[in-house]
């Protein structure tokens, strides 16, 4: 039937509530809350035996017209709130309310608003609420939050909580729930770690055990559990249970504030059937072969592994108690003199309380060799990667001792580029064409005897100690990426990078907040490196937030920046790049100052590549992106025309602009035809754009400058959500 004649209406507000009209509507189970559209917020139903849960009245609701509300017999909740310390109670509070769910799988249902309570001095509250089972949560000003799961509470009767002692700092509520089933689970023993002790927290739970962490607790009958009293920062939560698997959840806390990490799912632990596929031939005489077991948990990976195994005669191992997630498989010779070497890999995805099958393909042959320099031995670590090679497979990591000697199992022979690295002085070289033919012909890695020498200074010219300088080049008629070499400066500023070989070279520093400009040169037989002096200045931290036309937050979103404000002033502009978070914020490290202008750039996958053209500023950026763009075609003719693809520019109308480079994560791919090479942009932002020639170091500053708009366009398009364009680019003669 319909609600007691009795019913009255009441709208909260932050301290209390105050009643409203409430008439009888066209049935007799309706009431009406006239102009409750003109003033939307929180309202209750009541009477003299009879109460409703908080409801919320908004857009949707008066949209609707209509608004279900149950009515509960009345029953009383009674609690004594005290401060801790010194600390004053405060004047009010907010009592969330929510019935518990009847599975639970399950969440409980979410309100728009709690019901608002005035504190007394006495600290003892009294509020009328519906009967059965409920979760509570009491909610104040400048101190945690304080819940209560499972309440029964008995129609006409007082529920005495007793006395709840009120908590400072931030605090954090977590629900664990079983990955497989969904259901809560109970027991599960939650441990909130600091950062800096992240992999040693996850590695012990990996192994069976938890570290003391920041704070500890155990789930309760339905999986809620909250730690309360805790200081502000990022944070990574461990939750393991028994029979269960590892999970782990980075979160942030403010003081004052709850943060909600409700559905953390935790797995059972998997199996795998590894085979593992080898030539014994191909073991040298002495040697042992080994896997190694290196999960990625939390976005963190564990290089050295967490568990090792002997592989068999037979090749065959059933491996099991593994934590669901990313899973690397390394296997491993082991010297009779005990050095390891990586002879080869495989990643698999290991699933919840599941059994997996993995192969491990290991034909190769294990070559020796040597490291020199000026005929002198080097003692590094050594990267081979395969000429002209994408796969993985053709990537292999060793070490030399300090004879200079070392091994690597290699699955192919040919011609390898060897990136060199020496550990005592953090220095990286690259080595070129190292050929590789047959297991019994030594492989030589004879580093360049060609050098940069230099020193790192600040604005002051006083010496920067344990700066990272970084040396780019490019060999004249090389093929491939670029050449990387690494060196740090020492206590009085200087540096030397070894491996310089031919070519055009860009060298600069960094340390901290500081960044130098690059110094350009080129290296001959005939024009040897310069001496370099790289004046490290103070970078700007530019912070903002990708968000999409909706205000959703774009996460995941790479953004790149170069500093536009440079070309006015003579000097080459400096790039810097970022990727957004979950909240789509992101911070920018760029060598500029407060009001400088930025030529910024968004792309990835899902969202329509853009440019921005921006003031660096204390207030952070808000970029908005659009998911749906439109298909830019670019033809280039001939055979040779492909050669021109990096030096194609789009420039929006206020000078913004953004290179085909930009797309490697936003969808770019190329297809050769008859008539040239066709480049495909699959997702540009709508709207104008001209399509420029940035082949000259003229059009190049021009367009950083912010006047691309004035150089000669090969095509002006406007690109529509949908739509395809098509062009034609054939570079200047």
């Amino acid at each position: 039937g319909g609600p007691p004649a009795d019913v009255k209406a009441f709208r909260l507000g932050v301290t209390g509530s105050r009643p409203v009209t409430l008439r009888a509507g066209a049935t007799p189970a309706a009431a009406l809350l006239p102009g409750a559209c003109a003033s939307p917020g929180a309202y209750l139903l009541r009477s003299r035996s009879l109460v409703s849960l908080p409801f919320g009245v908004d857009r949707d609701v008066c949209r609707r017209g209509t608004v279900t509300v149950r009515l509960f017999p009345r029953a009383t909740l009674r609690v004594h709130l005290t401060a801790p310390g010194s600390a004053k109670l405060p004047h009010a509070a907010i009592l969330e309310l929510s019935h518990c769910p009847k599975g639970l799988t399950v969440q409980p249902v979410a309100h728009t608003a709690g019901r608002p309570l005035p504190i007394p001095a006495s600290g003892t509250i009294e509020a009328t609420v519906p009967s059965g089972c409920l979760d509570i949560t009491l909610v104040t000003k400048r101190f945690a939050p304080i819940s209560w799961w499972g309440l029964k509470l008995s129609p006409g009767k007082v529920a005495d909580l007793g006395v709840a002692r009120l908590k400072t700092g931030a605090s954090l509520l977590v629900r664990t729930i079983d990955a497989d089933d969904g259901w809560a689970l109970p027991g599960a023993r939650v441990e909130l770690v600091d950062a800096g002790h992240v992999r040693a927290a996850i590695r012990a739970a990996l192994r069976g055990a938890l570290p003391h962490g920041l704070a500890s607790g155990v789930s309760g009958a339905r999986g809620w559990l909250r730690l309360s009293g805790l200081p502000d920062g990022r944070y990574t939560l461990i939750a393991t249970a028994k029979a269960h698997a590892v999970a782990c959840r980075n979160v942030v806390l403010a003081s004052g504030k709850e943060t909600v990490a409700d559905d953390v799912e935790i797995g059972r632990p998997g199996s795998l059937d590894i085979s593992v596929g080898i030539d014994p031939s191909s073991i040298p005489t002495g040697y042992a072969l080994k896997l190694s077991f290196r999960p990625t948990v939390c976005c963190h990976q564990f290089p050295g592994g967490v568990r090792t195994l002997p592989v068999p005669d037979s090749g065959y191992l059933h491996v099991t108690g593994l934590n669901p997630g990313l899973w690397q498989i390394v296997a491993t010779l082991v010297t009779p003199a005990g050095l390891a070497y990586d002879i080869g890999s495989a990643r698999t995805r290991v699933a919840s309380g599941s059994s997996g099958a993995l192969e491990l393909d290991l034909t190769g042959a294990l070559y020796h060799g040597a490291v020199t320099r000026r005929d002198e031995p080097v003692a590094a670590d050594l990267r081979f990667e395969r000429e002209h090679s994408e796969s993985v497979e053709d990537l292999e990591t060793t070490s030399s001792g300090a004879d200079g000697s070392f091994a690597v199992f290699l699955r192919h022979p040919g011609t390898y580029d060897v990136q060199v690295s020496l550990p005592k002085t953090h220095t990286r070289i690259p080595v070129t064409g190292v050929v590789v033919t047959k297991p019994d012909t030594p492989v030589r890695v004879v580093i360049p005897s060609g050098s940069v020498n230099g020193v790192v200074v600040d604005s002051h010219g006083a010496p920067v100690a344990g700066a990272d300088v970084l040396a780019s080049g490019r060999r004249r008629g090389a093929e491939g990426g670029p050449l990387f070499a690494e060196a740090e400066s020492g206590t009085d500023g200087t540096f030397t990078i070894d491996g310089v070989t031919n070519g055009s070279w860009s060298v600069s520093a960094e340390r901290g907040d500081l960044a130098s400009a690059p110094a350009r040169f080129r290296v001959s037989k005939e024009q040897q490196a310069p001496w370099v002096k790289l004046v490290v200045r103070k970078t700007f931290t530019q912070r903002g937030r990708v968000v999409f036309t909706d205000h959703s937050p774009a996460a995941g979103v790479l953004i790149g920046a170069w500093d536009a404000s440079a070309a006015s002033r003579g000097a080459a502009p400096q790039f810097a790049d970022a990727s957004s978070r979950a909240d789509g914020s992101f911070e920018l490290r760029v060598n500029g100052r407060a009001g400088d202008i930025a030529n910024v750039f968004v792309s990835t996958v899902g969202v329509a590549a853009d440019a921005f053209r921006l003031p660096l500023s204390r207030t952070p950026w808000t970029l908005r992106v659009s998911r749906a763009g439109g298909r830019l075609q670019i033809l280039f003719p001939g055979k040779t025309g492909l050669a021109a693809m990096g030096s194609v520019i789009l420039v929006r109308p206020d000078g913004a602009a953004l290179t085909l480079a930009a797309f490697g994560h936003g969808g770019l791919s190329v297809q050769p035809g008859a008539k040239g090479a066709v480049v495909s942009i699959a997702n540009l932002a709508t709207g104008p754009w001209r399509v420029v020639w940035g082949g000259s170091p003229g059009a190049e500053r021009a367009v950083m400058s912010g006047a691309g708009m004035g150089l000669r366009a090969r095509a002006q398009i406007t690109m529509t959500a949908g739509g395809t364009a098509h062009v034609t680019f054939a570079p200047d003669r």
